[in-house]
């Protein structure tokens, strides 16, 4: 089944992708929804990662990208979660 969020939910996970954390995830990230265009992580557009995988990122870090527990709360990390899933498998 194909994740979806409502109006408010997307602006809030927007909001959270390009404002909440520093570095912004936008600033690694390309991720076409949230207008960001960062070259230092995976373009998420063309990864199109499930929500498991965000969330496991995100909470663990991968790679170069850092460990945001503690720096998100788990509902922000599930927010992005679904929001990352969302926009990039919606077509």
């Amino acid at each position: 089944k194909q994740p979806s969020l409502d109006q408010k939910e997307r602006a809030y996970a927007r909001a959270l992708f390009t404002k909440k954390t520093s570095p912004s995830c936008g600033a690694c990230h390309t991720l076409e929804d949230a207008e960001s265009g960062g070259q230092v992580g995976p373009n998420l557009d063309e990864l199109r990662p499930t929500a498991a995988r965000v969330y496991s990122a995100i909470k663990n870090g991968v790679g170069a990208m850092p460990a945001y527990e503690g720096k998100l709360s788990e509902s922000e990390i599930k927010q992005l979660s679904k929001y990352i899933e969302t926009v990039t498998r919606s077509e």
